[in-house]
């Protein structure tokens, strides 16, 4: 059997009069985003980042989690005209493990391992609406891939696999006008 999933992930836009941003800080992870005009009423940018961080909470405290995440995201979105917006997405992840025993007496003993997961997406979308019509083009890129690597008194091992699409869709939608 095959097991895949879709999802569909929609951005928001930047605020195309006036400059806004926020910041979380939540019990495992911290992220902070930002928006705005880039060009008032015709360019806007929305940006955020997130990062875990209890392995920097427990590494004060003396204890040591060699993992976190962090994510990326990025909307630049143009007001062509009245009727047409062009927007680019990016999108970048990681997911990071990594181990290392210092305590062994012997460092060609040294054992190192870690994993690193990551994902990329990339969007262009145009889109045309009226009243009674409305086109939309989207050309993507994904990228998936992850890596687990590690050595112990001098062997090495690296295992690593990876998804890359690419991608084209269009979709169109008459509404016959109220008579």
């Amino acid at each position: 059997g095959r097991l895949s999933s879709v999802m569909e992930i929609k951005t928001r836009s930047g605020n195309f009069t006036q400059h806004q941003a926020e910041a979380t800080l939540g019990s495992l992870s911290a992220k902070i985003s930002t928006g705005g005009p880039l060009i008032k009423n015709r360019l806007s940018y929305s940006l955020g980042y997130r990062r875990s961080y209890l392995d920097q909470t427990l590494k004060i405290a003396g204890r040591d989690l060699p993992y976190y995440f962090q994510d990326i995201n990025l909307k630049l979105t143009s007001r062509i005209n009245n009727t047409q917006t062009l927007s680019f997405t990016a999108y970048k992840g990681n997911d990071v493990l990594q181990a290392t025993d210092e305590e062994l007496p012997n460092n060609s003993d040294l054992l190192n391992a870690g994993t690193n997961f990551s994902n990329n997406a990339f969007a262009l979308n145009w889109k045309y609406a009226n009243k009674n019509f409305t086109a939309q083009q989207t050309v993507h890129y994904t990228r998936y891939k992850y890596a687990v690597d590690g050595s112990f008194a001098g062997n090495n091992l690296h295992l690593g696999s990876g998804i890359a699409d690419l991608g084209y869709k269009v979709r169109a939608e008459y509404t016959k006008g109220k008579n």
